[in-house]
């Protein structure tokens, strides 16, 4: 049986009406306490239609618990009541288990406590409501009426100027689609651990956002101090874009980088995570120096370098897997850390004071 919030009370105003099950209520000389009374059922849904707050929640349990066990069979649909359609924390579904327990009906606490497809109660101290769905599709709808939203479908896509509510979860997705949405006031997505959320164009997406475990966050918007102060997974960040790019282009925070038909023209450097993989393809306009060193994997596809005046290599076999094709009459230099290191190393055992490092020519050598 769920019972809703139709007359929200604060903390103390429900704290008041506990006040003498759980204390006893002050004698007439306001000297001392009255005996406890013992709590009824009509008091505890007069409580759970005033709030879900967890203090309140556990307290009146606490006056049931209290209660002679001959008493307590009067309280199971109260019980049942508490965690239908309602989160609590588990200081109180250990309680409500132990009074489960007691009265046998264990089992059906488990199925009670079970959130299901439809609206629920949050804990909190304010009245907080959430929202279970299986649907997949969810553009365009308003859940400004929810402060959570629990989507439960594999693949969930989202896009426009829908509200959204602070907490999204995507316990079972692989993909979440948030494109082209507006994040005003959203503060946590959690998914699941394999999930990949994309964060393609979106607006508004604050800096506070927190983000559980997941595969991957694809992000296309470039804002190196907006990433750095999210609280994302190691390694969990790809960068992809089809828009131009401009001043110093710090990717070092990307795992993934994938760059497709844009401009780089006023990109005065570019910088990559180590061990990283980059993708451009149809890119122009490149900064003079690109260093992928530190990258993993490397591949330029239809790139335009004829304003690149170095390019590094982690080693000779990176480069040639990088689908790398020079212009005519390319007069930059191509370097290989490795072997770049090697003379380093060479320099220190022989002490060689005039060899400064080699420059390699278009074709690598």
């Amino acid at each position: 049986m769920f019972v809703d919030i139709e007359n929200f009370k604060s903390v103390i105003a429900v704290e008041n009406i506990l006040t003498p099950y759980q204390k006893g209520r002050v004698t007439p000389d306001k000297k001392s306490r009255l005996p406890k009374e013992h709590i009824t059922p009509q008091v505890c849904m007069q409580i759970l239609k005033s709030t879900n707050n967890p203090v309140n929640i556990k307290h009146m349990l606490e006056c049931i618990k209290h209660l002679p066990q001959a008493e307590q069979a009067k309280f199971k649909e109260i019980i049942l009541a508490t965690f239908t359609q309602r989160e609590q924390p588990q200081a109180i579904l250990d309680l409500g288990k132990e009074l489960a327990i007691a009265n046998g009906f264990e089992r059906e606490l488990d199925v009670a406590r079970k959130i299901k497809e439809g609206d629920f109660l949050l804990s909190s101290s304010k009245l907080a409501r959430g929202l279970m769905t299986r649907e997949t599709q969810l553009s365009d709808k308003d859940f400004s009426s929810y402060d959570k939203l629990v989507a439960t479908a594999m693949n969930v896509y989202f896009h426009g100027d829908g509200k959204l509510p602070e907490i999204l979860e995507f316990p079972n997705a692989q993909i979440v689609d948030l494109s082209w949405c507006n994040m005003q006031g959203v503060r946590k997505i959690t998914a699941n651990e394999q999930a990949k959320i994309c964060l393609d164009s979106t607006w508004n997406l604050g800096t506070d956002v927190e983000f559980g475990a997941c595969k991957e966050i694809l992000v296309s918007n470039y804002d190196k101090a907006q990433f750095e102060r999210w609280k994302y997974p190691h390694n969990a960040l790809t960068f992809y874009s089809y828009e131009d790019l401009e001043g110093e282009v710090d990717l070092s925070l990307f795992h993934k980088v994938d760059m497709q038909v844009l401009s780089c023209k006023d990109v005065s450097d570019m910088r990559f995570a180590e061990g990283a993989d980059v993708h451009m393809s149809g890119v122009v306009n490149l900064p003079k120096k690109l260093d992928f060193s530190q990258c993993s994997e490397v591949v330029l596809n239809d790139c335009d370098l004829s304003n690149v005046k170095q390019i590094i290599f982690k080693n000779r076999a990176q480069m040639q897997e990088s689908k790398l094709v020079l212009p005519k009459k390319w007069k930059g230099r191509i370097s290989f850390k490795d072997e770049l290191d090697d003379v380093s190393k060479s320099q220190k055992n022989t002490s060689l004071g005039g060899l400064f490092g080699k420059v390699f020519t278009k074709d690598g050598r």
